[in-house]
């Protein structure tokens, strides 16, 4: 985000920077910085009421027209809001202006516009899954690989080694001997493909992301028979990614460069260069999640965006468990009365997830006031993860709100300031939760109306879920505190070395 504008006066603001507000600068001649300063009846000082700091205009806070238009559609107590919320997410992660977005939710239309963005691409092609299996629909993507490495583009494919177990071996070894950079993350045993075990089983990348040239795509889809729709797969999961185009592409590179880094792998890729902007453009900021490195911008950002909702809050999600700060984030908005509307799978994956879901809940449904709607989507399984705040505020990519996201998994998400796309997903959203023919809403009521062994049930799912999702064997939620024993026992031996020496020195009379 650049902040720029003709006048002077607007290029540092009181948000920004309240030491250039003369009215907060403190004058020594005040009286009432004196020891001698009055007091009212009870002994107390009496209060001082400063102005409040003047937020940057809004035709000053973004350098394009189209974030800035979005921002003035708000009412001016909520342009203010927002000033203050971009601005702090700031410190979350690359962010950028003039970028195209397309939101894409048909698995055909998402898998076939990746397929030629492969096609077509001179230069470069880079592919984040985590899952990659043996299906014909990914023997297309190992095809389209295959001639992009024959055409001179930089190929590369970073697969998960779980979530990629099924990949067929004579696909690796074929898209290898033409020159396709092929990692596998984490494997079970080190030296596996030639790739290196760095952590716990449970440590996996979870993110996916295609970078074909000036091209990028970001969301939940996976290379899976299950991601396709009739065409391409079975439309067992419902999908929802983004193609986007623009400096935010340089931005999705770098975390993908960081996947590498993370698989401690001899393949290394340079920073590629920022693509040009777009007139009109949206505002982007790209989020990451890396527990290994300490870096949770995901869910710090939607934790943010969650607890200081003004209006509503629309999230869509395939697994339900959020750990305690997104947990508490939605309690909070709940309790204040926001509108929040949350879509999950009814028919999961996974055993025992919906039971546990349903039993989570109800928590959320039985805070006093609330307005708080929860849909189940039957016929497919609901693997789409975006989140919408307030009708302006976006984010979608691998990010699920539970705790293997939150404190295990490589993550990724594209955050966006643009009512039009808030609009796009929002309306999604309620398409899927308002079709009675596809979902059941689940209510305070429903629930009270269950038989005590379907409650009982429901409450073994959610500790069986609850109790994987904790990082007891792993500990990867332990790292600073691994780190600091660590040198601490170096230290001590140091310490312990160093007192053998000297004893040594002066035993010989070297000091």
């Amino acid at each position: 985000m650049q902040i720029c504008c003709e006048e002077k006066d607007c290029l540092r603001s009181p948000l920004m920077d309240v030491s250039n507000n003369k009215e907060y600068q403190k004058d020594e001649s005040d009286p009432l910085v004196d020891e001698d300063r009055p007091v009212d009846a009870d002994g107390q000082p009496p209060l001082i009421t400063l102005p409040l700091p003047v937020p940057v205009p809004p035709e000053c806070f973004f350098g394009s027209s189209r974030p800035r238009e979005t921002l003035l559609a708000l009412p001016l107590a909520q342009q203010h809001h927002w000033q203050r919320l971009l601005t702090s997410f700031q410190a979350y992660g690359r962010h950028s202006e003039g970028n195209r977005v397309d939101v894409l939710d048909d698995g055909d239309q998402v898998l076939q516009a990746m397929l030629e963005a492969i096609c077509a691409a001179r230069t470069r092609v880079w592919l984040e899954s985590y899952i990659f299996d043996g299906s014909k629909l990914a023997e297309r993507f190992v095809d389209a690989l295959v001639d992009a490495a024959h055409r001179g583009c930089d190929t590369l494919l970073l697969i998960d080694y779980v979530g990629a177990f099924s990949i067929k071996s004579r696909w690796i070894d074929r898209m290898r001997k033409a020159g396709v950079a092929v990692i596998v993350f984490n494997p079970a045993l080190p030296g596996l493909d030639g790739s290196k075990s760095i952590g716990p089983l449970s440590y996996r990348d979870h993110r996916k992301i295609l970078i074909a040239d000036t091209t990028a795509f970001c969301g939940s889809i996976n290379i899976s028979d299950d991601a396709g729709g009739p065409l391409l797969g079975n439309s067992r999961f419902y999908d929802v990614h983004m193609r986007l185009r623009g400096p935010c592409v340089a931005h999705l590179a770098d975390v993908l460069r960081d996947s590498l880094a993370e698989a401690f792998r001899d393949v290394w890729r340079p920073p590629i260069d920022v693509p040009e902007e777009y007139e009109d453009g949206v505002y982007v900021q790209v989020l990451e999640s890396n527990i290994r490195q300490g870096r949770r911008q995901i869910m710090d950002a939607l934790s943010k965006a969650t607890r200081q909702a003004q209006q509503s809050i629309e999230l869509t999600t395939s697994y339900f468990y959020p750990p305690g700060v997104l947990r508490r984030a939605l309690v909070s908005a709940s309790r204040r009365g926001i509108p929040i509307s949350i879509l999950l799978s009814g028919n999961s994956d996974l055993l025992g997830d919906v039971m546990g879901s349903t039993h989570l809940v109800k928590k959320f449904l039985r805070v006093p006031g609330n307005q708080t709607r929860v849909h189940f989507l039957m016929p497919q399984h609901m693997h789409a993860k975006h989140t919408v705040v307030d009708g302006v505020w976006s984010c979608v990519g691998s990010f699920n709100w539970d705790r293997y996201s939150a404190r295990r998994n490589l993550e990724v998400a594209v955050s966006i300031f643009d009512g039009q796309v808030a609009s796009q997903l929002s309306a999604l959203h309620h398409r899927k939760a308002h079709n009675e023919k596809e979902c059941y809403e689940m209510t305070w009521e429903r629930w009270q109306r269950q038989s005590p062994l379907k409650k009982l049930i429901c409450w073994f799912a959610y500790c069986c879920v609850r109790l994987t999702g904790k990082n007891v064997s792993d500990g990867l939620s332990n790292t600073r505190q691994k780190a600091l024993v660590r040198r601490a026992l170096i230290h001590t031996y140091l310490d312990e070395r160093a007192a053998k020496n000297l004893a040594t020195g002066m035993m010989w009379g070297i000091q």
